[in-house]
Formats: structure tokens, sequence, C-alpha cells
């Protein structure tokens, strides 16, 4: 009998009924009201203008937000204590019914993450970073969490999703009637991190928005 190993994990982690109900309704209620930018190249799925979008209409949420990844990174990424984690930026996705994003990462960021405040039935799709140059047709009946090029996760109503910020992931076909949103953010560490030659120290603030022309 051969032992498999998995090294080198993907983590993402996510918290259901992280949201109150009043959260949900509050956070509805804002994306709706705010502005798109429609210059884009995706298929047709668009971000807020607005870049600071928690910590503008949710500063309590925010902080929330940053002690759960804090500690998520001290208890289960085992990081030290000598940083804790800010949210640098945080916008509204708008995916209308047909639409559906590109495959995409977030760059300049450590981890990223979504808040789902109404129930959808199109999941964010998240696709493997390294492929075999040889690709095998797999049973479909068969295909698993650890042998799978592509993993759905379908947001509940008031969950929370925490991944790293180099995961290629996109929001999956609206095939509804009604517009989809959620909250989107990007985490970096606040404070001093890494290690021998490469430490460094940096302080963390909202995202300061400017205009794209």
């Amino acid at each position: 009998i051969m032992d498999t190993l998995g090294i080198f994990p993907i983590l993402i982690t996510k918290q259901e009924n992280f949201l109150s109900e009043k959260n949900c309704v509050r956070l509805v209620e804002v994306s709706e009201k705010l502005e798109y930018y429609k210059k884009t190249t995706e298929v047709k799925s668009y971000r807020s203008n607005e870049r600071n979008v928690l910590g503008k209409y949710f500063p309590e949420l925010k902080k929330t937000i940053e002690s759960t990844f804090t500690e998520f990174a001290y208890n289960t990424l085992t990081v030290r204590k000598t940083c804790d984690f800010k949210i640098m930026g945080s916008w509204s996705t708008l995916t209308p019914p047909g639409g559906m994003s590109n495959k995409h990462s977030h760059c300049n960021s450590f981890w990223s993450g979504c808040l789902y405040f109404a129930n959808y039935t199109n999941p964010i799709l998240f696709h493997k970073p390294i492929l075999s140059q040889i690709v095998l047709d797999q049973r479909e009946d068969e295909v698993e969490i650890d042998n799978s090029n592509e993993i759905i996760f379908e947001p509940a109503k008031g969950s929370l999703l925490l991944f790293p910020s180099h995961l290629v992931h996109q929001v999956s076909l609206n095939k509804t009637n009604t517009n989809r949103h959620s909250i989107a953010f990007n985490i970096l560490p606040n404070g001093i991190f890494g290690m021998h030659d490469s430490i460094s120290n940096i302080s963390v603030s909202e995202y300061d928005y400017l205009k794209e022309e």
C-alpha cells in the first residue's frame, strides 16, 4: 500500500454566519448605491470606484475581519507575533445577469478575502496554480479536492472567505436575473515580519482612492 503525502498545501479558510443579518442588509444597501468602474476587459464584471468600502462604511466590521485573520495567521499559519494584519483596500463587485469575471489573482497583497451577504447560485472558482505539463483525462465521478485542477466554492449568505492573494480565481457565470454583489479586500502584514536578510517593517494605512482616467 502506497502512502500519499499532501505537501505544501494551499490553504483556503471560510467562516459561515460571520455576518449578522443587520450587516447583510446594510452591505446590500451600500453595494447597490455605489458607482462602478465600467472600463474593463472583464467578460462582464465590475468593481466599485470606491476602494475603501469597509473603512468608509463598515469600520467595525473591518476591524473584526482584521482580528479574525490575525488570529488565523498566529494559530494556523504559525506567524510570529511581531506583526498583525490590516486590510489595505476593499471594494464592491458587481456581476450582472449573464456576467462573469476573467481569471485573475491579486498582486501587491498577502491574502485576500470576500464577504457574501445574499444568496447566490454562481460560485467562485479557484484554479490550480501549477498545471502538469502532461494533462490526462480524469474520471469525473472521482475528481476530488486533492486531484482537481479547479475547486468550486459556493458562498453562503453571511460567510467570510479568505485565500492567498496569488491564487487564481474567477466569479462563474451569473445565470440568474439579479445582480451578484460581494465585498472583496486585500490584506498585508502590519509591523515587523520576515527573516534573515529579508526583514521588513511596514505600517499599513487605508487605501487612498485615486481617480482612474
